[in-house]
């Protein structure tokens, strides 16, 4: 779970529909990369790789500066993506990942772009991740 600004969301739709995407996808730099999925962006926005939860190995060939784009759990997509889904072999765990089918989409020469998220995102998928968010948080209010 996590919270996204309305003004984020605007940024989002307005790149998705100026670019006539096919989908888009919210990212965010990270330094551990090893719980999401990742992608690779062109200098236009344009995703040009896309991998779930990579090996290290993997992930080190996504790396850009000193970090990871992950896919921040916001995907904006056309309704093409359920032939695609349809297309998708079950990966790890014999699931089928949506992010699968998105690289099946991009690799189908479809319009893929990414939009990073500047500012704070918290990931508050673990019990500690929540909690890490709360007290930053309430470290910046000010109560008196």
């Amino acid at each position: 779970m996590q919270f996204i600004l309305v003004k984020s969301l605007y940024k989002l739709l307005k790149m998705h529909t100026e670019k006539k995407a096919e989908s888009t996808i919210l990212l965010n730099k990270v330094k551990d990369p090893s719980r999401f999925g990742l992608v690779k962006m062109d200098n236009n926005n344009q995703i040009i790789s896309i991998i779930e939860k990579p090996s290290i190995k993997q992930a080190e060939n996504l790396k850009i500066n000193s970090g990871f784009l992950i896919i921040a759990g916001l995907l904006i997509l056309k309704n093409s993506i359920f032939d695609f889904i349809k297309k998708t072999k079950p990966g790890l765990n014999k699931e089928t990942w949506l992010t699968d089918s998105v690289e099946l989409l991009r690799q189908d020469k479809k319009n893929v772009f990414g939009y990073e998220l500047k500012g704070t995102r918290y990931d508050i998928g673990t019990f500690e991740a929540l909690k890490e968010a709360d007290r930053i948080e309430q470290d910046k209010k000010d109560f008196s």
